[in-house]
């Protein structure tokens, strides 16, 4: 399934046990102020094996979705934005604690939040927990000297995931969100998986 659009209310989906392949890019601002759970987007995908979600770091329809969904079993290979890990990085550490099977993340950091250099650098999560043990690679495609980057590295380390696992290129995004490395990167954490 893949769905894109801009702002507005956030569609209801029913429930999707057999969906395997969601990506969902948009920048909707507000969800539907109802009681019923058919509205919730995230809860729908929770069964999915492969997430892409992508949105506007001040975008609140996956933030306030996620705080709701108790598991995504199934998931194994999932790709974020920068609204995952501004400003606190609670959807980031949501989907480490969340996602037991989880093999492969990426996230791709194109811009910055202007608050994102106030962020305090110790994370915790109100539950002790590590990330998922089948995880193998963490891939992190970001700008030049993204302030971000050890702050994400650190959050890693204390969740479990080893630093070479880590996979961080610096590069640029154009105005399409296209993204292309730059010849050096100041990181030299190694990935035997080399495809974006």
């Amino acid at each position: 399934m893949e769905l894109t659009g801009g702002r507005g209310l956030v569609p209801a989906f029913e429930s999707m046990p057999l969906l395997q392949t969601a990506s969902i890019k948009f920048d909707w601002t507000s969800t539907r102020e109802d009681n019923n759970d058919g509205f919730l987007l995230l809860g729908r995908l929770s069964d999915a094996t492969n997430l892409e979600l992508i949105s506007e770091p001040q975008a609140l329809s996956f933030r306030k979705d996620l705080m709701r969904c108790t598991a995504f079993s199934k998931l194994k290979t999932l790709s974020l934005n920068d609204w995952c890990v501004e400003p606190d990085f609670g959807p980031l550490l949501h989907f480490l604690q969340r996602s037991p099977s989880l093999e492969k993340l990426c996230l791709r950091l194109s811009k910055p939040d202007e608050h994102a250099k106030e962020t305090n650098a110790s994370y915790v999560s109100t539950e002790p927990f590590l990330a998922s043990k089948h995880l193998r690679v963490v891939k992190i495609r970001c700008q030049a000297n993204d302030e971000r980057v050890p702050k994400i590295l650190k959050v890693m380390s204390s969740y479990g995931v080893p630093a070479e696992q880590i996979d961080v290129k610096e590069g640029n995004w154009s105005s399409e969100g296209s993204y292309s490395d730059s010849e050096q990167s100041d990181y030299s954490y190694s990935d035997t998986d080399e495809s974006d």
